[in-house]
């Protein structure tokens, strides 16, 4: 889900240039790294676990390159195993075929899990009956890059227009 306004950076200042992720974020893909993408994902409870993929694929077929792109989650609530975590393939931003094991953070509440875009995750189930799971995600790209895929309207179908729903008073 996007959210134009946490890209507000005079109302979110800590999520942009305070954010103490950003000297990483720099010192891996350069002091012109941009933002690119940020909003909100919500595990609601009961959730099935996503799909493996991936954000974004390499940028050069032939060669490897450093990271281009970059992801941060912020959980707004702690990552527990109950309510579905995100799950990693390691190595697999190098090698998609690559199996090393899967790794599944737990976290705190605010605490920041950064990761290349081309690696290979997914969200677990939210096993919950009364949790939801949001976390804001943050994606950061070297000047060069332009992601036309992830929010592209080709992606998606067109919403239907909003119904009006009518209030109910005390008088009906």
């Amino acid at each position: 889900m996007v959210v134009p306004a946490l890209e507000n950076e005079s109302s979110f200042d800590f999520l942009h240039a305070k954010a103490p992720w950003t000297p990483l974020v720099k010192k891996i893909l350069g002091p012109h790294a941009r933002l690119a993408h940020m909003g909100c994902i919500i595990s609601a409870p009961g959730s099935e676990t996503q799909k493996w993929h991936s954000d974004g694929d390499h940028v050069h077929s032939a060669i490897q390159l450093q990271p281009h792109c970059l992801n941060v989650f912020l959980p707004l609530v702690p990552l527990t195993p109950s309510v579905g975590p995100t799950e990693f393939t390691p190595e697999t931003h190098l090698e998609w075929t690559a199996r090393p094991g899967n790794v599944t953070l737990t976290s705190s509440a605010g605490d920041a899990i950064l990761f290349d875009f081309r690696l290979r995750h997914r969200g677990l189930a939210n096993k919950t009956q009364d949790t939801h799971r949001p976390l804001l995600y943050i994606t950061y790209g070297s000047p060069f890059f332009t992601d036309t895929e992830n929010f592209s309207s080709n992606r998606y179908r067109a919403l239907p227009p909003l119904v009006k729903r009518r209030v109910r008073t005390d008088s009906d």
